[in-house]
């Protein structure tokens, strides 16, 4: 509409304008936000390389055992002290001693970890979701092959005997520092399952497509997907026939 020599918007055409920016937006947002998740990803996956390249080293360092997750009080101790992974990363959570603070402890955390701190603070079992001096983990170890002293009478278990490395589970993206068959889908953090505790020890698939990263004992990182470990069955048990199920999570040694 013309008044003198200025020109106006009616009101229609504003709306219809709004309407345009509203209809953009809303197919833009959720490119941004995949965009956003993607560039989260890559940065998960970056420090899952650096994490299996050190647990590599210290294999090669150890006539080629893995890693325990836990060694006892009489060895490192935890996987992610600095006298375990810590002398390869040149990172941990935890120094050898009490006094002494993390280094680069962010190297074990994922961005896309949206774990409420209070889940991760008032959890009383030391082997759930780690915070310590503030550090969250959630990049855990496949508890299968890296051990636990407290659970499994032998420890040390002999990565050369794999079947084949490419398809061994090393860890990758969890609930805390350990990794084990219950896997969680579509969560943002721990579900509780109705036994009267949080199940922390498991693949969280928290990034594009219901995917997780994941680490390879042959030293690749690539992400998987829920379906890509289905059996659900406890892989000490024996019960299960899928041996690409039992090769990925205990290298069917």
């Amino acid at each position: 509409m013309e008044r003198g020599s200025k020109q106006f918007f009616t009101l229609i055409e504003l709306l219809v304008v709004i309407a345009i920016i509203a209809i953009l937006a809303g197919m833009l947002l959720p490119a941004l936000n995949n965009a956003r998740e993607s560039g989260r990803s890559s940065d998960c996956i970056n420090k899952q390389k650096q994490i299996s390249s050190a647990i590599l080293q210290y294999a090669g360092d150890n006539n080629e055992y893995a890693l325990p997750m836990y060694t006892g009080t009489q060895g490192g101790g935890h996987w992610f002290k600095k006298g375990m992974i810590g002398h390869y990363l040149g990172a941990w959570v935890w120094g050898d001693v009490t006094s002494e603070k993390p280094n680069g402890a962010g190297t074990f955390f994922c961005a896309s970890d949206k774990t409420p701190v209070s889940k991760r603070k008032t959890n009383v079992n030391e082997y759930a979701m780690m915070w310590e001096n503030g550090s969250p983990i959630s990049i855990g170890l496949n508890r299968y092959i890296s051990k636990h002293a407290s659970w499994d009478l032998d420890i040390w278990v002999k990565i050369n005997k794999f079947r084949q490395t490419s398809s061994s589970y090393m860890g990758g993206d969890s609930m805390g520092y350990a990794t084990c068959q219950n896997a969680s889908v579509g969560s943002t953090y721990a579900q509780y399952v109705g036994d009267g505790s949080w199940h922390y020890w498991r693949i969280n698939f928290r990034h594009n497509g219901q995917r997780a990263n994941g680490m390879w004992w042959d030293g690749h990182v690539s992400s998987f997907r829920y379906a890509d470990i289905a059996d659900k069955s406890n892989p000490n048990s024996g019960s299960s026939t899928d041996m690409k199920y039992v090769t990925f999570w205990k290298g069917a040694n």
